[in-house]
């Protein structure tokens, strides 16, 4: 892939997740049933784009200790990610496919 497009992506996800936290902080219904987890997700995922981003354009710090937090980063979201909300992504299809199997059954059970 382009330079270019690659960057242009992971700019529009990091700003796309600030637009996402603000609306959350905004909004007085969301606020109130946002909890830890919420966050704790949100920053999970902003981590792995922020310092990807930073390393590939060598800001900050050494390029080889952006590097480590970087995988550091990706591997606390792979950690975390069965435990958090965002499980949801890969679970969707599996819920999609038993619930509808389990209470499409309609009349008497044969």
């Amino acid at each position: 892939m382009p330079s270019a497009l690659v960057d242009a992506s992971v700019v529009a996800a990091i700003v796309a997740l600030f637009v996402l936290l603000a609306h959350r902080l905004n909004n007085p219904v969301k606020r109130m049933l946002s909890g830890f987890g919420d966050y704790l997700a949100w920053t999970v995922t902003l981590l792995p784009l922020l310092t990807g981003y930073m390393a590939y354009h060598h800001l900050m710090l050494e390029y080889t200790l952006m590097l480590s937090l970087h995988i550091f980063s990706v591997e606390l979201l792979l950690v975390l990610l069965p435990f958090t909300k965002l499980f949801h992504t890969f679970s969707v299809f599996v819920s999609r496919w038993y619930n509808g199997d389990f209470y499409g059954r309609k009349g008497v059970a044969s």
